[in-house]
């Protein structure tokens, strides 16, 4: 059998561990790119994530804390994603058709206490108020845009455990008939869905 076929169920049921089990299986393989560009490796995405992941908990980050995801589909989305939630953090996809006054209730309603964001959807959060924002990250090339506090010079990535009932995702619906409302995903909800 194909090895891109054959089924396997890594445990825990949780991203990262299925992020490892996929990096450390198809370490050499095309992971993801934009059209027409060479695709960078999947253990080229699992460095990516692993530095952005230690970007984050340099800055205090911690399991439990919720980290809001305003872009457009690009690789670094998904790189972002994934060095949110494998470290035990909650990540917070934000639509990118949503008018400044729902990112603001979305990120004031979730706690949101990071923020990455793309240059194409920047002008919508200038001026807004969000409270909790400590970093805000330009998803397009990973810069800081803005930060409360300086980051702890040299941090080593700390290896933090991540459970299959730990929060892992909390999506906003559209809000068609109100405000949007949170539906928060485990990691065992996601897993479960992307193996099936």
């Amino acid at each position: 059998m194909d090895l891109l076929h054959k089924k396997f169920e890594p445990r825990p049921l949780t991203i990262k561990s299925f992020l490892h089990h996929t990096v450390k299986r198809y370490a050499q393989m095309p992971s993801l790119a934009f059209v027409g560009q060479t695709p960078i490796t999947y253990s080229e995405l699992g460095h990516q994530i692993d530095n952005l992941s230690t970007l984050l908990q340099s800055y205090g980050f911690v399991k439990g804390d919720k980290v809001a995801l305003y872009a457009q589909n690009m690789p670094n989305w998904v790189i972002a994603y994934f060095a949110i939630v494998n470290q035990g953090m909650i990540v917070v996809p934000v639509l990118p058709d949503f008018t400044s006054e729902e990112i603001e209730n979305v990120l004031i309603h979730s706690e949101a206490k990071g923020l990455f964001v793309s240059d194409k959807l920047y002008s919508k959060i200038i001026g807004i108020d969000f409270p909790n924002l400590e970093l805000i990250i330009k998803v397009d090339d990973l810069s800081i845009i803005y930060r409360k506090t300086e980051a702890v010079e040299n941090f080593q990535l700390k290896n933090i455990n991540v459970d299959e009932d730990d929060l892992a995702a909390i999506i906003y619906t559209s809000g068609t008939t109100g405000c949007s409302k949170g539906v928060m995903l485990s990691h065992k909800n996601i897993t479960f869905v992307a193996m099936q």
